[in-house]
């Protein structure tokens, strides 16, 4: 489990995406974090703990359509996120 003592956005971020500074450039994205509120703050708001951190990729298809990938910390489990799985049929099996 990570140790959380330094909540700097940067090693978190760093830590939750291995494509922080767009990979290969292929596709555009943008980094931000969700806070407990579920309001979204820029990569550079320092907090006092990371919940989730977030990639927005932007899709180089028709229409432009955005792709947000969350990643929640190891710590930080939601049971609305096992009622929205089950509501949609995803298999969350080995994530307790």
């Amino acid at each position: 489990m990570q140790d959380f003592q330094d909540h700097s956005v940067d090693v978190v971020t760093n830590d939750k995406s291995r494509k922080r500074s767009c990979g290969f450039k292929l596709i555009p994205c943008c980094n931000f974090i969700v806070d407990p509120a579920g309001e979204c703050q820029s990569e550079n708001t320092r907090r006092s703990g990371p919940i989730e951190i977030s990639v927005c990729y932007k899709l180089p298809i028709a229409g432009d359509p955005k792709l947000v990938m969350i990643q929640r910390s190891e710590n930080s489990v939601d049971l609305d996120d096992f009622r929205f799985s089950n509501s949609h049929d995803i298999d969350t099996t080995g994530l307790v």
